[in-house]
């Protein structure tokens, strides 16, 4: 799956580096709860970046993204 990212058109090198932390993260549980501000400190970005780079990759059925609304005030968000 890794390569394959490698090869796509129409993603910059940020969104395949956030695609391969956010696959490397998946392991454990199947999903990902990083928060955007984790993910921009390890990749060296801003959050906004990568909040930008997560719609893309959205848009582009590279990831799906569920919003945990169990709690009124949560944050929390599966990838």
């Amino acid at each position: 799956m890794l390569y394959y990212i490698q090869l796509i058109a129409g993603l910059n090198y940020f969104d395949r580096l956030l695609f391969g932390q956010i696959y490397s993260l998946t392991k454990q549980y199947g999903y990902c709860w990083a928060t955007n501000e984790f993910l921009a400190n390890k990749l060296g970005g801003t959050p906004s970046y990568v909040t930008k780079a997560i719609k893309r990759l959205k848009d582009l059925n590279y990831l799906i993204v569920e919003l945990d609304n169990t709690q009124v005030y949560s944050k929390k968000r599966k990838i």
